[in-house]
């Protein structure tokens, strides 16, 4: 059976993306010092600033207004968010953010790095999922713990109305401050 199986429902929207949705924020974007040259418009996934304050590079809190916005917009048709949080630092803002709006209907799969920033304990609390990477994690050693959680996630969260996925591209193998051996040749499936 496919991981996220239980999550299909006959009110399932198709996924749809276009480069247009890319977020950019007055070309501040290229002022990344690490990610700058890896991708084109795209700018968003600010996992570690929360709506009080900015943090590691995040000037906002895009994810928790995001789902604010579409809990608000949707009179409550949406409320139960997942949130799969891959980028290989800790999204504390989103954990703290949750943990002060007592979100019992917000889920968190965070897989990150546990060696990178922001190492902030009180935030891990708000993670149903929690993945804490060592440096030099291979790709294969990544797939699978992947795998493991989502099939955790999908067994302890089934029918989310809505998923946010955060994809950080410092997860490939030479990212100074990634420190992961994820290659991004090609697509593997999952071991």
């Amino acid at each position: 059976m496919d991981v996220c199986e239980s999550w299909k429902s006959e009110q399932q929207l198709p996924i749809v993306y276009d480069p247009g949705y890319n977020i950019t924020l007055f070309g501040l974007e290229k002022l990344h010092p690490f990610d700058a040259c890896k991708f084109s418009k795209g700018l968003g996934g600010f996992i570690m600033c929360t709506r009080e304050d900015g943090a590691g590079w995040c000037p906002y809190a895009d994810i928790t207004l995001a789902v604010q916005r579409i809990r608000a917009a949707s009179t409550g048709a949406v409320s139960r968010i997942m949130v799969i949080d891959l980028d290989v630092h800790q999204g504390n803002g989103v954990g703290r953010d949750k943990l002060a709006a007592g979100d019992a209907e917000l889920y968190i799969l965070d897989m990150y790095n546990g060696a990178a920033f922001p190492w902030d304990t009180a935030a891990k609390a708000a993670i149903n999922t929690k993945v804490e990477l060592q440096p030099g994690t291979s790709e294969q050693q990544y797939l699978s713990q992947l795998h493991q959680a989502l099939n955790k996630a999908a067994a302890e969260f089934p029918q989310p109305h809505l998923i946010i996925y955060n994809a950080g591209t410092d997860i490939l193998a030479g990212d100074p401050l990634g420190r992961l051996s994820i290659s991004d040749e090609q697509p593997h499936p999952f071991p």
